[in-house]
């Protein structure tokens, strides 16, 4: 999990989370937004982000009897609502004014 800093994801999105542990660790423990649960060497846990917010996810291990190591990174969980539905016609424009999502958030349709 070294390489996890920052992720941005949708709502109801999974990630599989895992981590690289230094040679002779063979557990770990993965945290998930306060929830911790221990793992093997090479096992790896599918999560479903179901909120929206920001969750912090983290790896920690102790070798050979030191000192705790390991990572945390911020899953930013994003989400947005349209207010029911909306009408498209094929080969027709339309502008939807949509105060609801913010300005910086991309859409891709």
């Amino acid at each position: 999990m070294a390489a996890l800093d920052e992720v941005c994801i949708r709502k109801d999105d999974e990630m599989l989370l895992g981590a690289t542990l230094p040679e002779g660790v063979q557990t770990w423990t993965l945290t998930i937004g306060g929830t911790s649960y221990q793992m093997a060497r090479g096992q790896v846990r599918r999560h479903c982000f179901a909120a929206a917010g920001d969750v912090t996810v983290g790896a920690s291990w102790t070798e050979g009897g030191g000192p705790a190591a390991g990572n945390e990174g911020t899953v930013h969980v994003i989400a947005a609502s349209f207010g029911g539905e909306q009408v498209c016609h094929v080969g027709t424009e339309r502008r939807w004014c949509m105060t609801c999502v913010g300005r910086d958030v991309q859409v891709d349709i």
